[in-house]
Formats: structure tokens, sequence, C-alpha cells
């Protein structure tokens, strides 16, 4: 795997080791993470996946800022962990980032780096997915996003919007 498309994972904070989080401690499952956000209760899990037992190791455990995961997705290109939660927060979207500053409790754990409302151009309705286009597909400097409606409103399951393609300030 590419390193530049991991999110900074050698400063994440590996609860389960007590330091650093090293892939050659988790035999079997190469050298990446599965993430997954849980809408029940707004957090977000980081797993070591072995895939020669078919067994994992919970190595993070990361507050969203809300009280629901709907959608999470990572920004590959721009290191960018998104949480969105769909009209019980709003539609609003945070960006999670790890912390590298040192010497503070969040040191090595994924933060909400940015909060976003939801675009104007998208209803307050019942978002539960969230995608982003790679930066292979921007054009004047923005790319697609996409959030999946699972009540289908207004006859439409799919809504798109922009982001741009390059870091926020």
């Amino acid at each position: 795997m590419d390193p530049r498309l991991i999110p900074r994972l050698a400063e994440l904070f590996d609860e389960k080791a007590g330091r650093a989080y090293a892939p050659a401690d988790y035999a079997g499952h190469g050298d990446g993470l599965f993430f997954v956000g849980v809408e029940g209760n707004g957090i977000i899990y980081a797993y070591a996946l072995n895939h020669t037992n078919n067994s994992f190791t919970r190595i993070a455990t990361i507050s969203s800022g809300f009280p629901g995961v709907m959608g999470l997705e990572f920004d590959r290109e721009l290191n960018y962990l998104w949480a969105t939660c769909d009209d019980t927060c709003g539609n609003k979207s945070n960006i999670l980032e790890i912390d590298t500053r040192t010497a503070i409790a969040t040191s090595g754990r994924f933060v909400v780096s940015r909060l976003f409302d939801k675009p104007g151009t998208l209803p307050n309705i019942n978002n539960e997915g969230f995608a982003i286009a790679p930066n292979s597909e921007c054009a004047g400097g923005r790319k697609a996003v996409f959030w999946a409606d699972d009540a289908e409103t207004g006859g439409h399951s799919i809504r798109r919007a922009g982001l741009p393609c390059a870091r926020f300030p």
C-alpha cells in the first residue's frame, strides 16, 4: 500500500499496544486498518483485521463528535476521515485527523479538526451514506461528493455537491 494513502497511521496511538501503531504488531493484516462508524453511539472504531485466521483487534476508539455516524469515508488524497450524521444532526459532517502535537492528551488520536453544516442545496433528510470522488475527478479545483438518501426523498436516492480538491486552510 502506498504510504501516502495511509492517514498518518504511524502516528496513531494504538490503545491495545499502549504506543504508536505498528503493523508488525498484528500478524496477517497487512499495513492498513478497518474503520467502522456506529449509528447507535457515534463512535468510530479502528480494527486490525487478521486475514489469515479471520480474527480482529480493536486498536482505537474515536469520538465522531456526533450522536450517530451515518456515513464514514476516508479521503485518500487529503488524509481526511469524514464522519457524517443525517437529519438527527442537521446533516452535518466532521473531518477527523490524527493529532500530531506532542505531550497532550489527544496526541496520536483522531480528533475533529473541522465541522461543516450541510450544503445549502442539500435538504435535511435521512442521508445514510457519504462518498468522495478521487482527485483524478477534479474539475475547476473541485471534486464531487455524494449522499445516499435511504428514504428516496422526492424520488432521489443520491444527491451530489462538491468539495475543494486541496486541503482546507
